[in-house]
């Protein structure tokens, strides 16, 4: 499988989704941990998530067409 570098996931992301919901960090596993049972193991996933690294700086731009109303508001 190809791989996507995070940049790029979250530039794509940014682009189809409203800020909110652009996640501000990726974590890049091999796989996800399972428990023995094989079903997900979440609590591996939290301690991983809990892990902090700086965030890479990602540059969220808005769409013209989705400021425009913002800023006739602003401008009033």
């Amino acid at each position: 499988a190809a791989r996507i570098a995070p940049d790029t996931l979250l530039s794509f992301v940014a682009e189809r989704v409203p800020n909110y919901m652009v996640p501000s960090q990726l974590r890049v596993l091999e796989r996800l941990p399972v428990t023995a049972n094989g079903k997900i193991d979440r609590r591996t996933l939290a301690g991983i998530a809990d892990i902090r690294e700086p965030a890479p700086a990602v540059v969220r731009a808005v769409p013209a067409q989705a400021a425009d109303p913002l800023l006739a508001r602003l401008i009033g």
